[in-house]
């Protein structure tokens, strides 16, 4: 269906506009294998996030452009389907002096990162606690062969206005603000803003980001907590040798949110079930990347950490966190298309909620293993 709106939208504009239109996209899909460590094996094609976009622009006269996207999500496996504008889609004006202001579906600037997760993988990761009687999550639905977890929480905003500032001696920063558009004459909006701010000299670069939920996952106002997650990244790019560190630390989030609540559903404490915001729950986590280009070839290795998790009713929760380790080799066939292998496990603590449990909801320690072969093309 997305397909037949996109080919009808191309179809219904003159050939003097589509002069100004930009088409762009990437096709990524691979072979992988995955086994988890109660024995599962899983062999599938995988979608590795392939996206067709439209973008273009207009002069508008000193310096000020009138600036347009529409970016739709496909996947090469056939597995799902999407609508129209189902990525960042936006509308906007933008001057080299004065820096952009865009409004649409929009990139937070948690977005703006993710140099750490140079990974080409597919990721479903949910919670056991969102399937009923306490079943082990599909776990086999996650590839083990990218920083997933660790780059959840870089999130599109609906509804939203988004300021860049322009450039000014390496610095640049931002802000964006989603409107949940969802008050009540009891509760509040579940509101969302973004801040960014990034700097680069030469072959050193940092960026940092943080985004804050009102009243996340629309919970009643009176037991509604925030959510809110800061991530740092810094590192060295010469083009050749990438090397890239980066922590996170987040309130309100679980190892499978990417919005507060989103995956992780609700903990039964007592007699009351309460989401991650609610529960006030902490989480750290920390990742490291390098890749070094030999000629064609660009092999790359990653870690990626999650140490045990906190909230406000139990304190610091054992035997809760993760342990990553991704490694592979790109090698560019040509300027626009590569072929990738990867491999990586991760270790989840079985009282973490993607871990596998039995049927009495008793939690074991889960170890996934992920070998995967990959072709990208951009166009």
């Amino acid at each position: 269906m997305g397909k037949k709106i996109i080919v009808a939208a191309m179809m219904a504009c003159p050939l003097f506009a589509l002069a100004d239109v930009v088409l762009y996209g990437q096709l990524k899909a691979g072979v992988q294998s995955d086994m988890l460590s109660n024995g599962e094996k899983q062999g599938r094609v995988e979608d590795y996030t392939s996206i067709v976009g439209f973008k273009g622009e207009e002069g508008l006269g000193d310096g000020l452009k009138a600036i347009w996207q529409v970016e739709n999500r496909v996947h090469a496996d056939g597995k799902d389907s999407e609508g129209f504008a189902t990525r960042q889609t936006f509308v906007g004006l933008k001057s080299a002096s004065m820096g952009s202001v865009r409004v649409g579906y929009l990139d937070s600037a948690l977005n703006d990162m993710g140099q750490v997760d140079p990974w080409s993988y597919s990721t479903s990761l949910q919670s056991r606690y969102d399937r009923a009687g306490g079943a082990a999550p599909n776990t086999m639905s996650f590839g083990a062969n990218g920083l997933g977890i660790f780059t959840r929480t870089a999130q599109r905003l609906k509804n939203a206005i988004r300021y860049d500032s322009p450039e000014l001696a390496g610095f640049s920063a931002n802000v964006t603000y989603g409107f949940g558009e969802n008050k009540t004459a009891t509760g509040r909006a579940s509101d969302v803003v973004a801040l960014g701010a990034a700097y680069r000299h030469g072959v050193f670069f940092g960026r940092y980001g943080y985004m804050r939920e009102a009243n996340p996952g629309e919970a009643a106002n009176s037991v509604s907590r925030v959510a809110n997650v800061h991530r740092i990244e810094a590192g060295y790019d010469d083009s050749g040798l990438l090397v890239v560190a980066g922590l996170q630390r987040g309130l309100g989030y679980d190892w499978s949110d990417g919005l507060s609540g989103s995956k992780s559903g609700v903990r039964l404490i007592g007699d009351q079930t309460y989401s991650a915001s609610q529960r006030d729950l902490r989480t750290r986590e920390a990742a490291l990347t390098a890749s070094y280009a030999i000629g064609a070839f660009r092999p790359k290795l990653s870690l990626a950490r999650g140490w045990n998790q906190e909230d406000r009713f139990a304190g610091r929760l054992t035997e809760s966190g993760y342990r990553q380790l991704v490694a592979g080799v790109d090698y560019q066939l040509s300027r626009r298309t590569t072929v990738g292998v990867s491999a990586g496990v991760i270790r989840f603590d079985k009282n973490a909620s993607v871990a596998t449990a039995d049927a009495a909801d008793e939690g074991k320690n889960t170890t996934l293993r992920t070998l995967a072969l990959g072709l990208s093309h951009n166009f």
